[in-house]
């Protein structure tokens, strides 16, 4: 069974698209007509395509000729997202698994569903079926990972990040990922640790900057801060948090005209916060150093 991936991934989940052939068994039909395998394929093309309702149409073709067709079921299913049809998409799912239980990119796919329904739990138990039957994935360990994050159960998100590192070990969103979940946990030293290797190994990621810099200001280093926040902004120049949080380091540091201007920034911007009143206080406790 070949597993061919929708697409390159960022974070963005992609589900996954089977291209089969050992679910063909029998199937044979007079010359001239069309076997479960041509509607397969046909299918399988036009989803590559985009035209999903077209490859539903001949999926259902494919089952009708074999109702035992696992691939055209689970590729049914993908079909179905690509039109927002989950609940659809979860019936594929299902009907898939009754024929083939270990299937482990289908409880993915099937997991992926439960999600965009907010049933993070249920979409939780589905992605550790999928690491049970596909270990050599990193795809179910990083999805259960962030739903981890989502859930702030930030120790089970970052030994997740930490095994699919063991499968993708360059992958510098993983390291980033799991540095979010360090910082999130009361880990800063192992955090700082993980953003430093992330943008060693993509340093075009802004947010990596961003929070390694958030970590260096409340750790006091505000010139080690002032070096991210720039990196973030250079990168995104519309990184309102960034500027936000540089304004507060320019503050510390007693620089109040840049100050002043990145906070207009960051609110143009949109970001909440009232944040000409947390500079003044920075100010005045700069000018009242506690004792």
């Amino acid at each position: 069974m070949i597993i061919q991936r929708l697409a390159e991934k960022g974070r963005a989940a992609m589900a996954v698209l089977l291209l089969g052939g050992a679910a063909l068994l029998g199937v044979v039909a007079c010359s001239g007509e069309s076997t479960a395998k041509d509607y397969y394929e046909k299918g399988y093309r036009l989803q590559q395509e985009g035209k999903y309702q077209e490859a539903i149409d001949d999926y259902d073709r494919a089952i009708r000729l074999d109702p035992k067709y696992v691939e055209a079921y689970s590729n049914r299913g993908v079909a179905f997202m690509g039109l927002g049809r989950y609940d659809r998409a979860l019936d594929a799912f299902t009907l898939a698994l009754q024929l083939a239980p270990q299937l482990g990119s289908t409880y993915y796919n099937r997991g992926l569903a439960y999600e965009s329904f907010g049933q993070y739990e249920t979409a939780i138990q589905e992605y550790t079926m999928a690491i049970r039957f596909t270990q050599d994935d990193a795809d179910p360990l990083i999805r259960r990972g962030e739903l981890y994050m989502r859930l702030e159960q930030y120790e089970g998100a970052s030994k997740d990040f930490t095994d699919a590192l063991k499968i993708t070990p360059r992958n510098a969103m993983l390291f980033y990922l799991r540095g979010l979940a360090y910082s999130n946990s009361g880990k800063p030293n192992e955090a700082v640790a993980d953003f430093t290797e992330a943008v060693r190994l993509d340093p075009n990621l802004a947010n990596a900057y961003f929070d390694r810099g958030v970590i260096y200001g409340q750790s006091g280093y505000h010139e080690d801060a002032l070096v991210d926040f720039n990196q973030a902004v250079r990168l995104n120049p519309n990184h309102g948090n960034a500027y936000y949080a540089r304004a507060l380091t320019y503050a510390h540091i007693g620089n109040d005209e840049a100050a002043l201007a990145d906070a207009n920034r960051a609110i143009e911007l949109g970001v909440e916060g009232d944040i000409v009143r947390r500079i003044d206080e920075i100010k005045q406790a700069r000018a009242n150093p506690a004792p």
